[in-house]
């Protein structure tokens, strides 16, 4: 299939602003079928993968780490090896006090594989304690003093430690038995209690300091380090010499020299001391060793660097970022500096890197199991204007593979799992054969006999020259009200506010069933501003709900965001400092107050702050709506919540109803949507160039990473030959283009899926968010528009829909009528008709109907349907003065007809799960339901807006009239299925869903109670005037598809246990009680598939059913 040459231009524009070049620039000019742009083979990614792990260098591999160290002594035995505390050592006095260690460590039984626990700080101790315990063949093991009690004991029972060394300062913890001893400047001073004797080589805690023959072999283990568990419990990493010696000798991101001084900063039990210790000790450098109070004041730290004269230094990524912001200057004498733990924020590698004085910044990533880093990025002169960076590429010796869930590397930009391998690979995890089993895996991609690779369970992506960028931890996703979060993504967008320095994001439950998105973050914003700046870049289901602020963000020992010391969000305000007019006061107040506090978790209410900036959602509005019904007997509206949120407008409310007897508030008026109806007279087709007829080659499609908008991307992408441009939210177009194909895979359209086609348009449907440059780009480039895009919610009101879904219409016209004239291809819905069926007694519907024979019945409409009918309005305005546009008015779309793949947060699997919740479904005799398979509204949409002789017209995506679906026929199936529910009067069925609501931490029906209680008309709720819903006639649809073998396959109870299996194997819906009574699939009746089949429309569409 051919590309399009103008893909380069497009890609080398977007790319390169965002520092993520995903394709390499070419000629304007067409390009062969099977040019280099094409999509890249296995075989090309596979010699890429080889190409960019081409990283040998020549190491003392065989060689232990202490036999290096001696040979270090022997060179420079004068040479000042650590500095600590005023004290200073030679190599030769180090030397000396860890044979005489090693010599004693041996006498308690210390060799190969034995382990010796260091319950130590950074000190001489320390050195003298490791390198004893190495020289003795012995494993040294750092645990932390600071660490809890359970937490030592967790790790001392893991390793079976037989010694432990430990200053004159730290008793032995108490669960230890072995042999405790006491060091003083790495001298033995004394024995610990644990035991009462204590055999030591020559009968003496002195012993000979000579040499001593390390036993140890390159491979044998040097150290255990310990890093979290999933289980709560730590896992001991083993790791081998040679895996040391492979991370600071002969490398390509850091150069050791004799004439070095080495800033040991780091804990211990952090890896990252790993690379402090033996960078220096194996180069015949200083280390100058720096206290935690040091490192956490900016101006002592700058005060200390300087004065020692550090060249070398490592820091955890959120330590660097705070000093970077207090004291950049700090760095200025520094030769090369060292970060890692967290993502690098390149405002703070700039702001040290621009003052010229910094030789490197590193930027390195490894986990404990892979020996400190893995892979690194060198920095050496400030990023312009990046908004993330990445972690670089692999290490002398080591090896890094992106892979997707084949083990195959996938192509350039698009994720996968990031695998470590080389000679860095730790030995596995101690007592843990199984969980070592899973982790560390044998390489495919390595020649050498026995390679391991270790599979990380982090996300990352490779970009064109072989850096790796990464994009969080897979194990972070959650899912939230049915939403898949990725709070990396959140993070990412935080890290680049100008508001922010530094942020976390965490998924709280702090009642069970209610998670929620908390950001942390050190700003001085307030949270109000940083609601706005993410509600601007982000789907609404991604916005946090509560922003707490914090003057620094608290570290752990190793440097790293401690998580598990954010506090739980409160508000913090003492009641001494409002003022007694701004508290509730009365009666009904108190009472709606304490409502808000408790579903808000905050501990004060004032009477102008917003339920949504409290932390309030639409699921909480319809649980504060429900307390209110039940305490003060009113129904109220969902809406006024969200058009005045504030703690006072709600309050007089709710007065108002009390006193003026339960009578319902207006709503939206017909004048007023009217009215929002009216075009702008400047939209409007010019007179120049027009779309040429030729097949198009550039497409703008929007809700590709909706429902029904990935089936159109891949039906667009089968019929045509064009560029696909997709107008997506997300912080670069990496990102853009990641979230474009998770929801291709989360359909089960992975394969689908053509990075060199698919063109990610940073924006958003409110205003499209478009720069000059890239609008004016899209005013001439694009050939047709399909907007598929909207918002969607049966609660919110017109004016929550208003931005999205009116103004959103707007600016797609305006884009269809600027440059060239563009085809738009409007996807709207049969709900711009409301509730004409019970209002006028229309029993049918044609596409050619007239949008104002709805107006005076709008105002029983919830905003969604308001919003699409004013949008249509507009489209139809559009086309009355010339714009080329076909409407499509589908139903209520359900999956995909054959796989079954659907959306669960649609209205009608809500439905469903939360009628098996409660155990009935409702007795609504009359309630028509046009319901058709999203792979059929896809297929007859592709085919229609492709036909030339299908412009102009106005259709509906329905199945035929004769075969629209009773609701009770409906759940009569689910029955059927084996679901056993109850049929109630519609009344009683709500009494049973809100007592379902009320008890259960998540109900899919708990953001559809206000539109499933709220009464409208006469007594009536929305849902119950859908009563005599009109039939939709399809007859311009079934024209235009006629000859193409495209027909909307029949709703019957095979069909829907097609869905419901999905939903079920997806974990959705709960296995049904028995055995299903419907036909399998595969014995429907034949004349179904005369009657309902879906085609392909030319040569693209698949063929089901």
């Amino acid at each position: 299939m051919r590309n399009n040459p103008a893909t380069a231009h497009i890609d080398e524009r977007d790319w390169i602003r965002a520092e993520l070049e995903l394709v390499r620039s070419t000629p304007e000019q067409d390009l062969a079928p099977h040019d280099a742009k094409s999509i890249e083979g296995l075989d090309a990614r596979l010699c890429r993968l080889a190409a960019w792990n081409d990283t040998h260098t020549d190491y003392p591999k065989d060689a232990n780490v202490c036999t290096l160290f001696e040979a270090i002594v022997s060179a420079s035995p004068e040479s000042p090896a650590v500095r600590c505390e005023g004290k200073t050592l030679s190599y030769a006095e180090l030397n000396r006090r860890a044979n005489r260690l090693a010599r004693n460590l041996k006498g308690l039984g210390v060799g190969p594989g034995v382990h010796v626990a260091l319950f130590v700080e950074r000190s001489i101790n320390l050195l003298v304690g490791l390198l004893g315990t190495l020289k003795a063949g012995g494993v040294h093991v750092p645990i932390d003093p600071g660490y809890p009690e359970e937490r030592i004991h967790q790790m001392m029972e893991t390793v079976q430690a037989k010694v432990l060394l430990s200053g004159a300062d730290r008793p032995a913890p108490s669960s230890f038995e072995g042999q405790h001893l006491i060091l003083c400047d790495g001298e033995i001073t004394g024995v610990g209690d644990a035991e009462e004797s204590l055999q030591v080589s020559g009968g003496s805690l002195d012993g000979p300091d000579d040499a001593m023959s390390c036993p140890s072999g390159a491979e044998d283990p040097a150290y255990v380090m310990f890093t979290s568990g999933s289980t709560g419990r730590p896992k001991g990493v083993s790791v081998s010499h040679r895996a040391i010696v492979r991370l600071v000798i002969s490398t390509n991101y850091v150069a050791f020299a004799p004439d070095d001084r080495v800033m040991q900063g780091s804990n211990p039990s952090f890896d990252a001391s790993i690379l402090e210790v033996w960078g220096a000790l194996l180069h015949g450098a200083q280390l100058e060793v720096f206290g935690q109070p040091t490192l956490l004041s900016p101006g002592a730290f700058r005060e200390k660097v300087k004065t020692t004269g550090i060249t070398k230094m490592f820091l955890t990524t959120s330590l660097f970022h705070h000093l970077a912001d207090a004291v950049p200057d700090a760095f200025d004498t520094v030769h090369t500096l060292v970060v890692g733990g967290d993502a690098l924020d390149p405002r703070w590698a700039a702001a040290v890197l621009e003052r010229g004085g910094l030789e490197y910044l590193v930027n390195g990533y490894g986990p404990t199991e892979t020996t400190t880093f893995a892979t690194a990025h060198v920095l050496s002169s400030a990023p312009p204007q990046a908004k993330s960076l990445p972690i670089g590429k692999p290490i002398s010796n080591s090896r890094a593979y992106v892979l997707d869930a084949h083990l195959q590397p996938p192509p350039v930009g698009i994720a996968g799992e990031l695998y470590v391998g080389g000679h860095g690979v730790g030995l596995g995890y101690l007592n843990e054969p199984q969980l070592t089993a899973q982790r560390f895996l044998p390489d495919p991609f390595s020649a050498e006999p026995g390679a391991r690779m270790y599979r990380t369970g982090d996300e990352a992506r490779c970009r064109p020259d072989g850096s790796i960028e990464f994009l969080g931890r897979r194990d972070r996703q959650v899912k939230i009200r049915g939403f898949r979060i990725e709070p990396a993504e959140i993070e990412a967008i935080l890290a680049v506010c100008p508001m922010v320095k530094e942020a976390a994001l965490v998924v709280r439950e702090d009642s069970p069933g209610d998670k929620r998105l908390v950001v942390y973050a050190a700003s001085t914003a307030t949270p109000a501003a940083l609601r706005a700046y993410l509600t601007a870049r982000l789907p609404p289901h991604h916005v946090p709900s509560r922003f707490v602020l914090m003057p620094s963000l608290p570290l752990t020992p190793n440097g790293k965001i401690d998580r598990a010391a954010l506090p739980v969000p409160s508000r913090v305000v003492e009641r001494s400092e409002v003022d007694e007019r701004d508290l509730p006061s009365s009666s009904l107040e108190r009472k709606l107050a304490a409502m808000w506090q408790e579903l808000l978790r905050v501990d004060l209410v004032l009477r102008q702050d917003s339920f949504f900036e409290l932390g309030g959602d639409s699921l909480l509005v319809a649980r504060l709506l429900l307390r209110i019904e039940k305490e003060f007997e009113v129904s109220l509206p969902a809406e006024p919540l969200f058009t005045h949120p504030t703690f006072e407008a709600l309050a007089q409310l709710v007065e108002r109803r009390v006193r003026d007897e339960h009578q319902p508030s207006p709503g939206i008026s017909q004048g007023y949507l009217t009215a929002e109806a009216i075009l702008d007279p400047n939209i409007a087709p010019g007179h120049g160039k027009r779309a040429s007829s030729a097949p198009p080659r550039h497409l703008l499609l929007t809700g590709a990473t909706g429902f029904l908008g990935p089936f159109l991307l891949r039906d667009l992408l089968r019929s045509t030959d064009a560029q696909i441009h997709c107008l997506v939210r997300a912080a670069n177009p990496l990102s853009g283009l990641h979230r474009i194909q998770e929801t291709l895979v989360k359909y089960g359209l992975g394969d689908e899926f053509d990075p060199n086609r698919i063109v990610p348009v940073l924006g958003n449907l409110g205003g499209l968010g478009l720069g000059t440059g890239e609008l004016e780009q899209l005013h001439e480039q694009i050939d047709a528009i399909y907007h598929s895009g909207a918002e969607i919610s049966y609660v919110k009101p017109y004016q929550t829909h208003r931005d999205t879904n009116v103004g959103g219409t707007r600016e797609i016209l305006r884009l269809a009528c600027t440059g060239k004239t563009k085809p738009l291809h409007y996807l709207s819905t049969v709900a711009v008709f409301g509730h004409l069926g019970h209002f006028t007694g229309t029993h049918i519907i044609r596409e050619d109907e007239d949008l104002d024979h709805a107006v005076p019945h709008l105002g029983t409409e919830m905003g969604y349907s308001q919003s699409k009918w004013v949008a249509e309005k507009l489209v139809t305005t559009a086309r009355g003065r010339g714009l080329p546009v076909n409407i499509y008015r589908p139903g209520f779309i359900l999956g995909d007809s054959i796989t079954g793949a659907s959306n669960e947060n649609d209205f009608i699997f809500r439905l469903i799960k939360g009628c098996i919740l409660a155990g009935c479904f409702p007795a609504l005799p009359r309630q028509r339901k046009v319901i058709l398979p999203v792979d059929y509204a896809s297929a007859a949409i592709t085919s229609i807006a492709l036909n030339p002789q299908a412009v102009g017209g106005t259709y509906h995506i329905v199945p035929s009239p004769a075969h629209d679906v009773e609701l009770i026929q409906f759940f009569e199936w689910v029955v059927d299925a084996g679901y056993p529910l109850k049929k109630l009067p519609y009344a009683d069925w709500v009494d049973r869903v809100v007592r379902c609501v009320e008890t259960t931490p998540y109900n899919p029906l708990l953001p559809l109670v206000p539109m499933l209680t709220e009464r409208v008309h006469d007594g009536l709720t929305r849902w119950e005037l859908y009563e005599d819903m009109p039939a939709y006639d399809d007859s311009n649809a079934r024209r235009a598809l006629a000859g193409t073998g495209i027909a909307c396959p029949v709703l019957d109870a095979a069909r829907l246990n097609v869905y419901l299996n999905h939903q079920v194997r997806s974990g959705y819906l709960p296995e049904p009680r028995k055995a299903s009574r419907v036909m399998p699939r595969a014995e429907a009746a034949p004349a179904e598939k005369a009657e309902g089949s879906i085609s392909r429309p030319s040569r693209a569409l698949e063929a089901v059913g």
